[in-house]
Formats: structure tokens, sequence, C-alpha cells
């Protein structure tokens, strides 16, 4: 696709940027408020803004400040994916995935770099432990790598663990995988998945509703989680603590009526307690 302008106030791409800034993660009633107003198409001018920012801050001085503050970012995120030759996915662009148009709260841009043809109806998200066991780790690889010969395509988190081996798993497979990130597509983390990240994107894509840059703080993997099971048509869990992020995708997933599933762990493990 064409590189937006950095102009916020005319260029629909650009705007849909300032808005994303000035609200990341899920927020359902702000998501609401965007489909009523835009209509499920692409922003008419900078007033929108300003409409959002009404919802988030009850406060005129603030919401000026928000305002700013979304356009400034909003022109550095550009800049830097345009010198990182990243791909850039509005809402209301025809690659956008569908899946996630009928969730409660979508991202409202996608910051993408690989492939976007790879987004199918027929996806399943492989999730789980970072610390899984040999066996949890095996099982990840294997089903993925069934699920990916029969033409389905595997979306997880990229993280150790589970998300890892899914990822391999689909490419051994001989399939096409889906990498949702806590950070920016253009920040390879855990740093060890490098060359993991490189043979997704050759096959598959990489994406983050993020900007460019993007750190891996701690909150951001339960946001992304979102959309790693809205892609999907059902979540698989293997191996997840009773506090796992795992569980938090399996919920956003019963939210959005996928079909979540479970495989069998050992009775007395705590790595399957979830």
């Amino acid at each position: 696709m064409a590189p937006p302008s950095m102009d916020i106030g005319t260029d629909p791409t650009a705007l849909a940027v300032a808005l994303s800034c000035l609200r990341l993660g899920p927020d359902a009633k702000a998501a609401r408020f965007l489909k009523d107003m835009l209509g499920g198409g692409p922003p008419g001018g900078d007033d929108c803004l300003f409409q959002l920012a009404e919802r988030l801050e009850p406060g005129e001085h603030a919401r000026h400040a928000m305002v700013a503050n979304a356009r400034v970012w909003a022109r550095k995120a550009l800049a830097r994916a345009a010198a990182g030759h990243l791909d850039l996915l509005p809402y209301f662009a025809p690659d956008y995935p569908v899946a996630l148009h009928t969730i409660a709260d979508p991202p409202i841009v996608l910051w993408a770099t690989g492939d976007p043809s790879v987004f199918h109806p027929d996806t399943v998200a492989i999730v789980g432990s970072r610390r899984a066991t040999p066996a949890g780790l095996d099982v990840a690889r294997r089903l993925a790598a069934d699920l990916a010969a029969e033409g389905l395509v595997i979306v997880s988190g990229m993280a150790r663990g589970v998300d890892a081996a899914a990822h391999v798993g689909a490419l051994e497979g001989g399939g096409r995988t889906v990498a949702v990130l806590g950070c920016g597509v253009d920040v390879v983390y855990p740093p060890e998945h490098a060359s993991l990240a490189a043979r997704i994107r050759n096959s598959g894509i990489v994406i983050s509703e993020l900007p460019p840059g993007m750190p891996p703080y701690a909150h951001h993997f339960p946001l992304r989680n979102r959309i790693i099971s809205g892609l999907a048509r059902a979540v698989v869990v293997i191996e997840a603590s009773d506090k796992s992020g795992s569980l938090i995708t399996a919920r956003a997933a019963l939210d959005q009526n996928r079909e979540v599933l479970a495989v069998p762990g050992t009775v007395g493990s705590g790595r399957s307690k979830g």
C-alpha cells in the first residue's frame, strides 16, 4: 500500500494512526464510539480526534494536550515506519483482517511486516506457558504442524515456550503463521527469536497495534491477547498456570464467541492448573 502522508488533518490513514495513539489497547466504549462515528469508513477530519478525546478525558485543557501529543506521536510513528519499510493497515483498509471487525474493541491500526494475504477465516490460535515442559512444547509443535499441513493458519504471540513452538510447527508443516507482538513490529522480543521472526515474515506476517519502536512493556501483552483470539476461529491452550496470560486469551476468546480448547495436562502439574 502507498505510504500515508504526515498530514494528520487530511490524510485518513495518518489520522487513523493519531486516533490509535489516543486509544491504545482495548477500550470497548471508545471502540463503540468510533464505530458509530466513522461507520467503518476512513475518518473525514481531525475533529474526530477531539470527539474521541472528549470520551477519554473530561478536562478541556488535558484534552488539547492529549490531541497534540497524539499528533506528535503519530508523525514519529509514521516516519519510523517509512524508514523501516513497515506496512500499515488501518481498520478501513482492504487488507485489514475481517475477523477483527467482529470483536468489541478492534485495533484502529495494525503495523505489519510480511504478507497480509495470510489473514484467513480458517485460523487457529495456539498459546501456552513460556516455561512449558518438553512434552508441552512437542504437542504445540506437532499440533501446529498438523493443522498447518491441512491448510489452517496458526496465530500466536512469538513468546518463549509454547508460542514459539507453535510458530515453528506451522512453518515445519509447510503452512503460514501470524505473530502478534506486545511491542513494535520492528522490535524483536524476545531477542533470541530474531531468526524466527524473519522466518515468519517470509511466509506469514508479524503484526502489532503498538507503534514502531515501542518497547515490550509488561502491560502490553494482556492487551495484544484479544487480537490473537480475535483473529482465530478457535484458541487451543497448552500448559497454563492459574495466573497465565494464556487464560486472558481464553477469556477474550469466549467474549468474542470463539471456541476454546485445552490440551489435557498431567493432573498434579501446576503448569496445567490453568
